[in-house]
């Protein structure tokens, strides 16, 4: 699968509201919201070759595919400001480049 977009991210602690445990996956899918005013979200999916394991606290750069990249990519730009939701947010960072540009 061709991605869409490379984002940086830092994955929170556990005493930070983050998760409880990281993340190991081949497959890997959550909302990605930019953070600004409009609080938009779009859902993507992490584009990995082999399960990978995403630690707590550590930062990360991930290959993503939004599932409407029409709606999506003309909202981003590179250095716009993100983060990844899953019931609260586990990720904070930045668009560092899109269509794998």
């Amino acid at each position: 699968m061709k991605h869409d977009a490379i984002i940086r991210v830092r994955f929170l602690t556990t005493s930070e509201g983050g998760r409880n445990t990281g993340i190991v996956a081949t497959r890997y899918g959550c909302p990605l919201f930019i953070d600004d005013d409009t609080k938009q979200g779009f859902d993507c999916r992490f584009v990995v070759d082999s399960d990978v394991r995403f630690e707590l606290g550590a930062t990360h750069d991930i290959k993503i595919k939004f599932m409407n990249p029409s709606l999506a990519l003309p909202k981003l730009n590179e250095g716009k400001n993100i983060y990844l939701w899953e019931g609260r947010t586990i990720a904070k960072g930045h668009i560092v480049s899109l269509n794998g540009t």
